[in-house]
């Protein structure tokens, strides 16, 4: 919108310029002709007069350029305060005018879209109010009867020593857990588009946040033998939300230990730019194929090549949200059966 009312503005100042040139050409035009007919009467009352009519005209345009340009300006400049009021938010913004004008018109029709706008906030304001009641109430009730799932599948598991029904506990155990992390990942998704969860960013160490981050995938990290190793000068200090970031960090920490191979290590390193910091996660897994890569942060895709693994595909499609929410980027390079790494950029704030 504040685009629009710049480029409005900037018409109005194209025609203010072509009143000008109109105006010079009249000028012009009537200083000739009235020349010509000095020339063609040869009297001296004559080419008096047309110099004192041009002169007048010239006068008269300059006084009318003058008021239109004045008048158009002061159009212009209190149709932008308002507009830039509106966008604002400001709820005492004065709509009167003391004088029925062409301008008094304006702001009447721009009172009542300020009303429309105002009712649409508060309208999506409600609706993301009843949306988070609703997502909130669905999270507490799947939790509770997911939780009770998991521990009477625990208890059979300990009372239970034939090796054929353990098969099928172990096997309903990795079925709660994905419908678990299922419903997890949803409700951050869904909450997250919704602009139900807001960034709430401070100037915090990014080394506690990367350390938070991996000691959520640590217990996965050292049952497989996988080494991490972090190059993070501790005095680094960025604007970020640390909950959210945290979040980035584990999804990509927990992809690279997913699908670890070769050399079983992963290298987490920071690099502070004038306008960013660089955070690379690089491992030495399986790789991403060149024709998946634009597809990896899709939300639920997953490649037919890890689909034995356990996952539902929104981990990096949250990864890219979250970033993206704190005005940062993220990149990719993958070498297919060699390793990935990501290169995630915050803003150096």
């Amino acid at each position: 919108m504040h685009g629009l009312v710049g480029a409005e503005i900037m018409k109005l100042k194209l025609t203010i310029s072509r009143i000008t040139k109109i105006a010079v050409v009249i000028v012009c035009i009537f200083h000739f002709l009235f020349v010509i007919m000095s020339i063609w009467a040869s009297k001296s009352y004559v080419v008096f007069g047309a110099i004192i009519l041009s002169l007048m005209t010239i006068i008269l345009m300059c006084m009318m350029y003058y008021c239109t340009k004045k008048t158009i300006k002061s159009f212009a400049e209190r149709l932008e305060y308002i507009i830039k009021e509106m966008l604002e938010g400001k709820n005492d913004i004065n709509f009167t005018e003391e004088k029925e004008t062409y301008f008094s018109s304006v702001k009447s029709d721009l009172y009542k879209l300020y009303e429309v706008l105002k009712a649409h906030k508060t309208y999506e304001f409600e609706e993301k109010q009843k949306l988070q009641e609703l997502i909130s109430d669905i999270a507490h009730q799947v939790k509770t009867p997911v939780f009770n799932l998991k521990t009477v599948n625990t208890i059979l598991l300990d009372e239970i020593k034939d090796e054929h029904y353990r098969e099928f506990l172990v096997s309903s155990m990795l079925q709660i857990e994905k419908l678990e992390f299922l419903m997890q990942a949803l409700i951050k998704t869904s909450r997250l588009e919704m602009g139900i969860i807001e960034m709430h960013p401070c100037k915090k160490p990014l080394y506690i946040t990367i350390r938070n981050a991996i000691n959520g995938i640590i217990m996965q990290a050292h049952e497989n033998n996988i080494d991490i190793e972090v190059v993070c000068d501790h005095d680094i200090h960025i604007t970020h939300d640390t909950k959210w970031t945290e979040e980035a960090l584990f999804n990509v920490l927990d992809n690279a230990v997913k699908y670890i191979s070769n050399e079983r290590k992963i290298v987490v390193t920071v690099k502070k730019w004038e306008n960013y910091i660089k955070i690379e996660v690089a491992d030495t897994g399986i790789g991403i194929k060149e024709e998946e890569i634009s597809k990896i942060f899709k939300r639920f895709y997953r490649s037919s090549e890890v689909s034995y693994k356990n996952g539902v595909g929104v981990g990096l499609y949250l990864v890219r949200k979250i970033v993206n929410m704190q005005n940062g980027i993220i990149e990719i390079n993958s070498c297919y059966g060699k390793g990935t790494k990501f290169d995630i950029f915050l803003p150096n704030i």
